[in-house]
């Protein structure tokens, strides 16, 4: 959308006219002349063989008694509809190759994340027409014109005619006190005689047609300057249309066109304009015809998922030798784009789920050789936990069975473990110290960095309540361990779910009551002096600090009571023991996250070349 807006208020700054479907005149100072088109629109809607046609032209140079505006239809009158409108179609929609590249770099932005370590960059980057009556038969006219249907609306004439014969086309235009350049008549010569009609419009008093036309203050920009001069046509074709053969008239300037076409479709470039052309396919999710625009949009009052060529122009106006054909089609890079972006969602999915399963394979293939590849492949499923559940089921991971003689020694022992109580307390009082480093720092930041600890806290509490719920065995133990050729951890379930749910339940009660009451959350930032000023000197409430100190807070609380109460320390029946890989599993997730990221790159890199 700003792009669109950015380079049409380019193209009204710095360039003389933009053009150009049909050939404007006005008559000044006791000539006909050439009218320079300060802007031309074209909107076009095709559907069952039908082509809906919005010509607007503006210009701001406009000073004489009159104009006319003509251009040729490739269709018979009797076919053909016409009317006055005021308007023009903008869907303001976005390049669908740029969503989908956008669409792709959030994919691998979002599946890099997952991994822990690219993290923090992740986080820092970042109706028909209602026609007038078919006109009377004028005695004046010469016998070879027939004037099909007249409309009279905003200081604006506008008649289709049709005529075999040159001369009476001419005469035609002097009834009507109009004349033509003779540079336009040469071009007009090459669709007299054929199945060609023409829509003629005029102004007899360009003041009056000034002050009806003046736009309000409600448009936008693109039209917030100048004349509008809209033509809305309906008529039968094969093929959609476009008019740009009468730009020939003038010359060696270059009077751009911007056309608009309500489908994808694949212009006919010639030799002539290929290298001056330029086709971007948009898209839109949802558009809202204005009422007087919903006659060519087929009499939709809502369209979704809008779909929509813009065809820019830009040759020297002699080489525009033949109209403009265009095929209801686009090329298959646009569908590919197009599908994907809406779909991206989906293709996310399965490519983590790939890279994963792959990632998974190739590590166990590299450290542990012995182990089921199947099993290997299935287990890179946990890293939809991230690669912290992944790690996490790692450690739970049996590269060999506990033997049966460990298992009565532990089964049979009391004393197993060494008291953690002291191992606790540092634990405490290191986010104890956070918390009140929070307190103090926390009203001189804003919210994104607020942000970047949100999502970093959840992490960390996996990870300190995994590392808090693993015993230490006694001397003794270890002893009889290293008797039996056998080096073992023992984890304890009870304690790591305890912290997990604890947090979970109480973290999430919190966060969504100061959420849910916005004054709440207002007063305790506030309280806390979590504000600053914005740049407009109005005070600003960093009320997502408030989500990140809750989450400490009931963090530093179910630690506190795990130090208050360790009762739960010494129940073997929780118990899990693992056999210890001093080097092995930490080597295997590492390998695992390397090789998840490198798959990634490369299903990316694969993708971007069909979108």
């Amino acid at each position: 959308m700003k792009k669109i807006f950015l380079l049409i208020l380019a193209i009204s700054l710095f360039l003389p006219s933009v053009l150009a479907d049909g050939g404007m005149i006005h008559y000044h100072e006791d000539q006909w002349q050439m009218l320079s088109e300060d802007q031309q629109l074209a909107a076009i809607n095709y559907k069952d063989g039908y082509q809906n046609m919005i010509l607007s032209v503006r210009t701001n140079t406009l000073k004489g008694e009159k104009a006319v505006w003509i251009f040729p239809v490739p269709s018979k009158p009797e076919d053909i509809a016409i009317n006055i409108i005021k308007g023009f179609p903008v869907p303001y929609g976005s390049d669908v190759q740029e969503k989908a590249d956008d669409a792709l770099g959030q994919l691998a932005l979002t599946l890099s994340a997952t991994q822990v370590y690219p993290a923090p960059f992740v986080l820092f980057t970042r109706s028909f027409m209602a026609a007038g009556e078919l006109s009377k038969a004028i005695d004046a006219l010469p016998q070879g014109i027939i004037v099909h249907e007249t409309i009279e609306k905003m200081g604006l004439t506008t008649e289709l005619i049709s005529t075999t014969n040159t001369q009476d086309f001419f005469t035609y235009i002097e009834s009507k006190d109009l004349s033509i350049p003779d540079e336009f008549q040469a071009t007009l010569n090459d669709y007299l005689g054929k199945d060609y009609s023409f829509v003629v419009s005029w102004i007899s008093d360009v003041n009056t047609f000034k002050k009806e036309q003046q736009p309000s203050q409600k448009n936008y920009p693109v039209f917030q300057a100048g004349n509008k001069l809209g033509v809305f046509i309906t008529f039968p074709t094969e093929k959609i249309y476009f008019p740009l053969k009468p730009t020939s008239v003038y010359g060696s300037k270059q009077v751009p066109a911007t056309i608009y076409v309500m489908d994808y479709v694949t212009p006919q470039l010639y030799p002539g304009i290929s290298a001056n052309a330029k086709v971007e396919y948009l898209y839109t999710s949802s558009y809202y015809p204005k009422p007087e625009l919903r006659d060519f949009f087929f009499n939709q009052n809502k369209i979704n998922d809008l779909s929509y060529t813009k065809i820019t122009l830009n040759p020297p106006s002699k080489f525009l030798t033949e109209d403009l054909w265009m095929e209801l089609s686009a090329p298959l890079k646009v569908t590919t784009s197009e599908h994907f972006y809406k779909n991206a969602g989906w293709y996310g999915l399965i490519i983590f789920l790939i890279c994963s399963v792959l990632a998974s394979y190739i590590a166990g293939l590299l450290i542990f050789h012995e182990h089921s590849k199947k099993k290997f492949t299935l287990f890179g499923l946990f890293n939809f936990l991230t690669l912290i559940g992944f790690g996490i089921a790692t450690y739970f991971f049996k590269s060999k069975e506990v033997t049966k003689n460990i298992k009565d020694y532990f089964n049979q022992k009391k004393e197993l473990f060494v008291d953690q109580k002291r191992t606790y307390a540092p634990i405490a009082l290191i986010f104890l110290g956070i918390i009140i480093i929070w307190l103090i720092i926390g009203r001189f930041i804003g919210e994104g960095f607020s942000q970047f600890l949100f999502i970093l806290t959840i992490p960390t509490i996996i990870f300190f309540s995994f590392h808090l719920s693993k015993e230490k065995l006694t001397t003794e133990s270890q002893e009889f361990l290293k008797k039996n050729n056998q080096e073992i951890k023992a984890f304890n379930f009870v304690k790591f779910i305890f912290i997990l749910a604890f947090n979970g339940i109480l973290s999430f009660t919190l966060i969504t009551t100061l959420i849910a009451n916005h004054q709440l959350n207002r007063s305790l930032a506030k309280a806390l002096g979590f504000v600053g000023t914005s740049m407009y000197g109005h005070t600003r409430y960093y009320e997502g600090n408030n989500l990140v100190l809750a989450l400490w807070l009931v963090f530093a609380l179910s630690l506190l009571i795990l130090i208050v109460g360790d009762r739960l320390r010494r129940n073997k029946k929780h118990l899990y023991l693992i056999p210890k890989d001093s080097w092995r599993k930490p080597a295997f997730v590492a390998v695992f996250s390397v090789t998840f990221i490198l798959l990634l790159a490369a299903l990316i890199f694969l993708l971007k070349l069909f979108i």
